[in-house]
């Protein structure tokens, strides 16, 4: 358990405590917590009120109105006494999907508090060296200065706190009173997410993982240079030492069956992404010197080699694509081509990490579509043919259309296929996947993540919805308050009252208030291009201390404008 959870009960207690006041006494809440004004406000209010009451006193319409007036300040009284005023939240907080306090932290990383911003990211997010690395920055596009100067480096800033804020001290968890235990299967970023917020709820937790190391797609299809091995076992052995029980090993459906998990768990939740490889169906993927990427990825990473020599051709458009061809330059490839049937714009890779890809010489070949892969065993080249996009309703991708006569074939002595992944229900029984099973997903109410059946939950990838380390840290922590909800029996009532009674708690710590400095977006440095072509170590080398602080100085703190 967290401090700041302590702190949150702490709290709570005296929210109640207050609320306990003004339901006696309108106002006194309000006075208990030292919100004088508000206290001042409503007693005033209500002592006029039975003063009027009592002059005017004659059954008829304006009295009964008079009545309903009063009992309705009366209910806002006590609400106001436990909820207090509302929470200003800042532009970049409501985007974050996570709901990160993102201005508290920067401000605390501005005065060096580093952490404190820790506490205040591990909050609402596990994986905070990981997101500092590879988060997909949607708080970075709602940013009130990305029209002045450029948006704040929030990851950057976010890394800093990572790397130099020390973790907190873990405090021991009383025995859970439900005695009931969880079982998560994947520890990609949805499960260890949940599991995180359940463990802090008192939950034992087991994560079911098929490789020998937890991590998921994180520890093994992120290269390294991208995302280091040690910085994804930091946030791993945190977790560890909270309690959470990683079985690596076991594959579920093999090792272990799915019914075997619900007979030894309360709740089961499924997070195992969506790692079966989509195959390219197309003559010649047969030949030798052919691989999917992702496979090639997890084979590099177990320490298999693979060779590169030569024209390497990468189809494909996603991140994946990215780091493969990243890996082939790395790994001695004389020519790198990617090659993608669509425009920039429709690709579902993030365009900084394609930047990236283009520095370290990659080149890209749009409107192109592979046809067939030539070669007696061995692959020596792949037809090509041109596309064009032909446009659908507003909201949809375009339609892929192969011209014509336009075909022409390209010499290459590799071949890395990153046309994506999809969902695999293997492991699951035919009775249970027909009830949870819709199309190419699992069907799940996106509040709680529960499925069409009572106790087994899903979320991150495998559930269909938006493919990103934040996303899927979402999707777990609503897991996590889904399977809370469901073992504890609670109702609709209880639900909604419980939603109303939650509240954002930030850490108090004594932040001035700053004039926010003016300046450009501040740009962290990079390994040079020799020695990153040549090495696997981390391109992006993030922030100084120095530098984060100036940086974090250029925010508008727009939680504490509005």
């Amino acid at each position: 358990m967290l401090w700041i959870d302590l702190a949150k009960k702490k709290e709570k207690r005296r929210r109640i405590r207050a609320l306990t006041l003004s339901l006696f006494i309108p106002g006194a809440g309000q006075f208990y917590r030292k919100r004088i004004a508000a206290g001042l406000f409503f007693f005033i209010t209500f002592c006029f009120l039975i003063w009027l009451l009592t002059e005017i006193w004659r059954i008829n319409y304006g009295i009964i109105g008079t009545f309903a007036g009063f009992f309705l300040l009366y209910i806002i009284n006590i609400v106001d006494a436990y909820k207090g005023p509302a929470k200003s939240s800042a532009p970049c907080e409501r985007r974050c999907p996570a709901g990160i306090n993102i201005a508290h932290y920067i401000a605390q990383v501005r005065e060096g508090n580093y952490d404190d911003a820790l506490i205040t990211i591990l909050d609402r997010m596990p994986l905070v060296s990981v997101c500092g690395r590879v988060c997909d920055r949607p708080c970075e596009l709602s940013c009130a200065l990305r029209c002045s100067g450029g948006s704040l480096a929030i990851e950057c800033i976010k890394r800093i706190a990572a790397e130099y804020g020390t973790l907190p001290t873990l405090q021991k968890m009383k025995p859970n009173t439900h005695n009931n235990s969880i079982g998560i299967i994947g520890s990609g970023p949805a499960g260890l997410s949940a599991a995180y917020f359940l463990i802090r709820k008192g939950y034992p937790v087991t994560i079911y993982e098929k490789e020998t190391e937890p991590g998921g797609l994180l520890l093994w299809g992120i290269p390294e240079f991208r995302l280091p091995r040690e910085v994804v076992k930091k946030d791993i052995e945190f977790l560890k030492n909270l309690g959470i029980v990683f079985d690596c090993g076991t594959a579920i459906g093999k090792n272990k069956t799915f019914d075997e998990l619900l007979n030894a768990h309360k709740s089961v939740l499924i997070a195992c992404g969506s790692q079966q490889i989509k195959q390219l169906d197309i003559q010649g993927t047969e030949l030798q010197g052919i691989f999917y990427a992702l496979d090639a990825l997890r084979s590099l990473h177990h320490g298999n080699q693979i060779d590169f020599s030569g024209n390497v051709a990468i189809i494909g458009g996603g991140n994946t694509a990215f780091d493969a061809a990243r890996v082939a330059v790395r790994s001695g490839a004389e020519k790198v081509t990617i090659y993608y049937r669509r425009n920039e714009e429709e690709m579902s890779g993030n365009k900084e990490e394609l930047a990236m890809a283009l520095r370290e010489g990659v080149t890209i070949e749009y409107y192109v579509s592979a046809m067939r892969f030539t070669g007696k065993k061995k692959v020596d080249g792949v037809e090509l043919a041109r596309t064009e996009l032909r446009m659908r309703k507003e909201g949809k991708r375009s339609d892929v259309i192969s011209l014509e006569g336009s075909n022409f074939t390209i010499d290459c002595d590799t071949v890395l296929i990153a046309t994506g992944q999809q969902q695999d229900f293997s492991f699951l029984p035919r009775d249970i996947q027909d009830k949870l099973v819709r199309g190419s997903c699992i069907k799940v109410n996106t509040q709680t993540m529960e499925t069409l059946l009572p106790g087994i939950f899903a979320a991150g990838d495998i559930t269909g919805r938006r493919r990103s380390v934040v996303d899927a840290v979402d999707m777990g922590r609503r897991a996590a308050q889904g399977i809370d909800w469901y073992v504890r029996s609670a109702g609709k009532v209880q639900k909604i009252i419980e939603r109303l009674s939650d509240f954002d708690y930030p850490l108090p710590s004594s932040l001035p208030r700053r004039k926010a400095i003016k300046g450009k977006r501040a740009e962290q440095k990079l390994l040079k291009i020799n020695k990153a072509v040549t090495s696997v170590l981390e391109v992006e080398k993030g922030f100084s201390k120095e530098e984060a602080k100036k940086e974090a100085s250029r925010c508008l703190q727009c939680n504490r404008l509005t």
